[in-house]
């Protein structure tokens, strides 16, 4: 082969590897989707007036949880034009207490069915 011969070679090989690239990034995202379809499908479902309870509960234990404020961590810095900002936040424990308040919550809404039931 000539100096011609194998640029337009290599060009051709160019092209022939994107094309496969696109075709294998197209299965790639095909196999995502149809897991994600997978995971969806073995799900538990609920009823809409199961979820409909499901919100309510959620959106009554945020609403009465409260922040304290005097236990948590933060760190404040100064930017470019010497102005306070707060860097970090971290409530720490908080949000687990939280979560578990939702818990007993969803406990007294719901009834867990054990597997050889």
């Amino acid at each position: 082969m000539n100096k011609e011969q194998l640029e337009i070679r290599i060009k051709e090989l160019g092209v022939l590897i994107e094309e496969a690239s696109g075709n294998v990034q197209k299965l790639c995202d095909e196999q995502r989707s149809l897991t994600t379809e997978l995971e969806d499908f073995n799900k538990p479902k609920l009823t809409k007036e199961q979820w409909e309870q499901v919100d309510s509960v959620i959106t009554r234990c945020c609403e009465a949880f409260e922040l304290d404020l005097d236990n948590c961590e933060y760190e404040m810095s100064m930017d470019y034009d010497n102005r306070v900002e707060l860097s970090s936040f971290d409530v720490g424990y908080q949000m687990t207490d939280l979560a578990d308040h939702i818990t007993d919550q969803m406990n007294e809404v719901f009834g867990v069915l054990n597997e050889e039931e």
